[in-house]
């Protein structure tokens, strides 16, 4: 892959708290402060003030960072003060040295948590990006797309969450058929479900089991969807996990051409000690099926097998 394959995840899930989001975030790591922006602005999110830099067309949020390193890129749509748009959409294009990366596009409707401290126009809800910065010292930019745009952003180093795991696929035991991903020049081995037919895997815990999942989109793109994700623990319900997807313009599933993966999402579900069957159900959508791909810890491969 070029030094300029920039990956776009998806990564926290929004669960039950007592930390929002932007604090969550900054527990898991340091913060980044842009040397040039379109101004400063703060926010009140459930009850906490969290400090924003603006970015414009024409006034970008601009850095410069030392990598191989990772960045996460929080970002919130500023409405105008007389907007009357239910929903945002809107692109953010990420430059690395004066090019042109990689262009994420978001859909945002406005937050119930968040509100600007100056009175002005109402907020978009948190959408989250992770992207990977080459090794090498680099300017990096960050604007939206649309000149009448304005897109409140923070920036944090690191993925948020803890390093030194090395993940390793580890294939369920029932689920609705396998099939192959190619997201760019990666392939990878998921697994279909639905909410009639879920996946279950057998696991010995203590460990903590990755669920990566996409939500299946017809031909068409561009489109937002919900669902649940359900996880049992021997029958009986450990965690729903409710997340949001948008149709993926790098994913394909070449035995499936009719279906368009979604982005994928990312979730964690810590499994207790001992014995387990773990079931993850599809649920609360309008989509036909999806597809699972699960991974545990390496070092919990010889107490599982």
């Amino acid at each position: 892959m070029k030094w300029w394959g920039v990956v776009s995840l998806a990564l926290f899930v929004s669960l039950a708290s007592p930390l929002t989001q932007e604090a969550a975030a900054a527990a898991k790591s340091s913060r980044i402060r842009p040397s040039a922006h379109a101004g400063e602005l703060k926010l009140r999110v459930s009850g906490k003030t969290r400090g924003y830099h603006r970015a414009t067309a024409a006034e970008p949020v601009e850095f410069r960072i030392r990598g191989p390193i990772a960045i996460r890129v929080l970002s919130r749509y500023l409405f105008a003060p007389e907007s009357a748009d239910s929903v945002a959409v809107y692109a953010l294009r990420l430059e690395i040295d004066g090019v042109e990366v990689r262009t994420f596009d978001e859909v945002a409707p406005p937050s119930r948590k968040a509100r600007r401290r100056d009175g002005g126009g109402r907020v978009g809800t948190l959408e989250r990006t992770l992207v990977q910065i080459p090794a090498g010292s680099h300017k990096v930019r960050l604007a939206p797309t649309d000149e009448g745009a304005a897109v409140a952003v923070r920036l944090y180093r690191g993925s948020g969450r803890p390093s030194g795991i090395k993940w390793v696929s580890y294939a369920p035991e029932t689920y609705e058929k396998a099939c192959r991903l190619h997201v760019r020049d990666v392939e990878e081995t998921y697994y279909r479900f639905s909410v009639d037919t879920p996946v279950t895997l057998q696991l010995h815990g203590p460990l903590q089991l990755k669920i990566l999942s996409r939500l299946d989109f017809g031909i068409e793109r561009g489109y937002t969807q919900a669902y649940a994700l359900k996880a049992y623990i021997d029958g009986e319900l450990a965690q729903t996990f409710t997340l949001k997807s948008r149709a993926s313009h790098t994913a394909i599933y070449p035995e499936l051409p009719a279906v368009t993966p979604g982005r994928g999402q990312t979730v964690y579900l810590d499994v207790p000690d001992g014995e387990h069957e773990i079931t993850v159900s599809l649920d609360c959508t309008t989509a036909q099926a999806g597809s699972l791909r699960t991974l545990i810890p390496e070092k919990a491969v010889t107490q599982t097998r």
